[in-house]
């Protein structure tokens, strides 16, 4: 007689393989986070400083007065003047002419102009340094 095929032999399945588990520990106790201190309240009801954009926006729109009051200064035409601005902490403005304008007609025209300025009273004051091209 005939030997019958062999029969086929599934492998077994594979062993489940399970990780070990989880040592015992202390749970890890997280030190109490130190909040920062918050910063004292300012004793004023004032504004801590003139933002730099408000500068620069109040400057940027007196642009055209200054160069129409300041054109017939020597030297005006196509220059530009960089002026430092400083607002003190009561409002008032100090303006300063740089560079090759400082101590000129056409400057000391820019740094009057300026100076009409006033600002609200603020903490700290604010300062900027802006170009006004004629």
């Amino acid at each position: 007689m005939p030997e019958p095929p062999p029969a086929k032999v599934e492998p077994p399945p594979p062993a489940k393989v399970e990780p070990p588990p989880p040592a015992k520990t202390e749970p890890v106790k997280a030190e109490p986070v130190k909040a920062k201190p918050k910063p004292k309240a300012p004793d004023s009801d004032l504004p801590l400083r003139i933002e730099p954009i408000r500068l620069k926006s109040y400057f940027t729109a007196m642009e055209p007065r200054l160069v129409k009051a300041c054109a017939s200064s020597p030297g005006s035409a196509g220059a530009r003047v960089s002026v430092k601005i400083t607002v003190d902490v009561h409002g008032n403005v100090k303006a300063a002419a740089q560079d090759k304008f400082k101590g000129t007609p056409l400057g000391n025209c820019a740094e009057n102009f300026v100076e009409t300025s006033r600002f609200n009273e603020s903490q700290q004051g604010g300062s900027r340094l802006h170009i006004f091209a004629f």
